[in-house]
Formats: C-alpha cells, structure tokens, sequence
C-alpha cells in the first residue's frame, strides 16, 4: 500500500506525488487571479495623445444629437398618426378631404375640369 501512493494512482509513491504538485500559495502560470501585479483600473482602451474628456465632451454632444433627432421624429410621427385618424374617421371625412386634396393640386398646377 505504500507503493501505491494517491488514491487510484498505482505505481507512484507518495514522496514522488507530494513533490510533482505546486504549493497552494505559488502564483500559477495563466491564472489572473494568482498575479503578483497590480490591477487594472480600466477595461477600455484609451487612445494615446487624446485627453479623455474631450472624448466624453464629444460623445456626450453626439447622444444630445441623436436624442434631438428620435425627439423629433417622435413628434413627426405623432402629428401624422393625428392627422391619419382624423382622416380616416370614417368614409365621408375622407371622401372630402381626398376632394380638397385634389383640387388643390388641380389649381396649382392650373387644371380646370
């Protein structure tokens, strides 16, 4: 049984195991958690040669932007929702707004019938 060494390991004794396996406290290789350096502060990468809030500057103006633009496509959208359900209220509302649409494209362009 001496012979044997580790529980399922037949043929290596127990000095043989015991030297072939790290301490618990030695750093290992690959392992992040066992490195000696110090931590990194940040995960994204900053451009060199580019102060850092300048770019915050910028993209904080480019999210106002965007912001300004869904706003008013929002309030676009809105008023044509309005203007779709009053004209589409029911068949005659349409039938006379058709009409006045008609007829005034007729006299921009100067056609008489």
């Amino acid at each position: 049984p001496g012979a044997q060494g580790g529980p399922g390991i037949q043929g290596v004794s127990a000095e043989t195991e015991s030297a072939e396996l790290p301490e618990a406290t030695s750093p290992v290789p690959g392992c992040s958690w066992w490195s000696t350096s110090p931590p990194v502060t940040s995960l994204s990468p900053t451009a060199k040669g580019v102060e850092p809030g300048s770019s915050a500057e910028d993209k904080v103006t480019g999210l106002e932007r965007d912001l300004k633009q869904v706003h008013s496509r929002r309030m676009r959208l809105v008023r044509k929702r309005c203007w779709m359900s009053m004209r589409w209220r029911d068949e005659a509302t349409f039938v006379n707004l058709r009409l006045q649409m008609m007829n005034t494209r007729r006299k921009k362009k100067k056609v008489s019938y």
